[in-house]
C-alpha cells in the first residue's frame, strides 16, 4: 500500500472512529442543542469516512475499520466518564478532548505524507479544519 492509500485508510479509520465515539455521547446528552451540534458533526463524519472509502475503492481497496481495541477502549472510556458525570458540560468536554486528540493525530500524518495527492492531503487538511471549528463549537457547553 502507498502512502497515499496510507492516508485515506487513516483518514476513514479516524472519521469512522468520530462516528462512532459521537453517536455514543449523543445517547447521553439530554440538551436538546447540543444533540443538534452532535447530529451535525456526525453527519460530516460520515461524509469524510465516505469519501475517503469512495477514493480507496478506486484504488481496488476496502477501507480498513476501526480496531476492535480500540473502538472497546473508547466505548469503556465514555460509559465510566459519562456514568459519573452526564451533564451537557461534560459531555462537550469529552467531545473537544476527542476531536483535539483527532487533529493531532491527522496533522501528524499529514506531516509525514510527502508524495501523496493533493487531493488526499487537501481532504484530509479539510477534516482537521473541520475539527477545529468542532471543538470551537462545541467550547459554549463549557461550564
Amino acid at each position: 500500500m502507498d502512502k497515499n492509500e496510507e492516508l485515506l485508510q487513516f483518514l476513514h479509520e479516524s472519521a469512522s472512529m468520530s462516528v462512532d465515539a459521537a453517536t455514543k455521547l449523543l445517547e447521553k446528552t439530554e440538551d436538546d442543542k447540543l444533540k443538534r451540534e452532535i447530529s451535525g458533526q456526525i453527519s460530516a463524519y460520515r461524509k469524510f469516512a465516505g469519501i475517503a472509502a469512495e477514493r480507496l475503492g478506486e484504488h481496488g481497496l476496502t477501507p480498513r475499520g476501526v480496531k476492535m481495541m480500540t473502538k472497546l477502549m473508547a466505548d469503556i472510556g465514555i460509559v465510566t466518564n459519562t456514568a459519573i458525570d452526564s451533564t451537557s458540560s461534560h459531555i462537550a468536554e469529552i467531545m473537544i478532548n476527542g476531536t483535539n486528540m483527532g487533529i493531532v493525530k491527522m496533522q501528524k500524518q499529514l506531516n509525514s505524507s510527502s508524495g501523496c495527492a493533493d487531493s488526499t492531503r487537501e481532504l484530509c487538511s479539510g477534516m482537521v479544519n473541520y475539527q477545529r471549528k468542532c471543538s470551537e463549537s462545541l467550547e459554549a457547553y463549557l461550564r
